[in-house]
């Protein structure tokens, strides 16, 4: 047979031609697609590539072989430990090339749950005590934040929190008042989140800024008056209260000393000493002076005060007449009669040196004083 015919014979018949390349793009998807699961899901993987002819499927776990093959990869009733890193590797027995997907990153978490605290301490005393709260919880992949009431604790020189296991251990070191309150432990995972129960932190602490007051307020009381002296102090427990008069313990106790119709002998000093059981402290109040009067009197001061002043100018006007007496003898002169009369003149200290008499003036230290003679009747 002629070539020519052959080749052209060749030319007419149907000629089939197959393309391998690949594999080529490959991935993972996973539905649905969440960033995390909760234990006991279902999640299906899919991995596609471009292949000619179609690539063969492997799947892998944190790099580890799975007993799985094909292009789907399915997780039921997820726990877990099947949390990880997800990929396919592609093999076109063709081309002998190989592909690995990059990771699908799958989460799966128990939900949290039975989140309970437990203390060590429950008497606390302040700058004597330290307590230490545990958050116990179920649950996977834990974290942990306290709360003091609506407001985060967060870690001081006092006030620690574990790191080791996600926050689960806080203590307060040294407790002072401002550290008691409802604590409560707020646990969380990508899946769920729980709060505890609070617990109540109570610190004793005081007494201090003790404050003695009498009610009315006044800067005297007049006889058969009532008041009341009120004694007031920051502590926890109250503080029990006793009384005492200038010095000396009265029967009285409690945080209010009731004086009805008071007399003049109730003058004094009051103070109120108040003792804190749990902690075992004292403070005493600053003394309140109390001043009982006559009815429509004088109180003893202003009393006092007459008095002493009366006796200075009776002793003034005796040391007056002594020296008048005295000068009077000096100068020689001598009555016409029985009778003296005596003149007291306002004079000033421009006025002559002698009397109308004729007489020396005499220089005293509240008047001058002349003498007038020969007034015989």
């Amino acid at each position: 047979m002629d070539v020519r015919i052959f080749l052209r014979i060749l030319t007419c018949l149907p000629f089939h031609f197959t393309h391998t390349d690949g594999p080529e793009n490959t991935k993972v998807e996973y539905f649905p697609f969440k960033d995390s699961f909760v234990k006991g899901s279902n999640i299906s993987l899919n991995c596609s590539a471009d292949s000619r002819p179609v690539a063969a499927f492997q799947w892998f776990l944190n790099n580890d072989k799975l007993l799985a093959s094909g292009p789907e990869f399915r997780l039921k009733n997820a726990q877990t430990s099947q949390t990880g890193n997800y990929s396919c590797l592609t093999f076109n027995n063709r081309t002998r090339r190989y592909q690995t997907s990059e990771s699908a990153v799958i989460v799966i978490q128990e939900l949290v749950s039975n989140v309970t605290i437990t203390s060590q301490n429950s008497d606390l005393v302040e700058f004597n005590s330290s307590v230490r709260l545990s958050c116990s919880s179920s649950g996977s992949s834990l974290s942990f934040l306290w709360m003091n009431s609506s407001s985060e604790v967060t870690a001081s020189d006092r006030v620690q929190i574990s790191s080791s296991d996600g926050g689960s251990t806080l203590t307060l070191v040294t407790v002072t008042r401002y550290d008691q309150g409802s604590y409560s432990c707020h646990v969380s995972n990508l899946v769920s989140s729980v709060t505890s129960e609070a617990v109540l932190i109570s610190v004793s602490y005081g007494p201090a800024n003790v404050e003695l007051k009498a009610s009315p307020s006044k800067t005297h009381y007049v006889k058969g008056s009532d008041l009341n002296l009120i004694c007031s102090s920051e502590s926890r427990p109250s503080a029990q209260v006793v009384w005492f008069f200038s010095g000396d313990p009265l029967p009285d106790s409690g945080p209010e000393l009731r004086l009805m119709n008071v007399q003049t002998n109730q003058s004094g000093n009051y103070i109120c000493q108040t003792f804190n059981s749990k902690t075992l402290r004292y403070q005493t109040s600053q003394p309140l002076a109390l001043s009982v009067i006559e009815p429509g009197g004088l109180s003893g001061g202003a009393i006092a005060g007459i008095v002493i002043s009366c006796l200075i100018v009776t002793a003034a006007g005796a040391v007056g007449g002594y020296f008048l007496q005295k000068r009077i003898k000096k100068g020689g002169a001598k009555p016409t009669s029985a009778r003296t009369d005596l003149v007291i003149s306002r004079v000033t200290s421009s006025s002559p040196g002698v009397t109308a008499a004729g007489r020396p003036k005499v220089e005293h230290i509240y008047e001058d004083i002349s003498d007038i003679y020969d007034n015989t009747i």
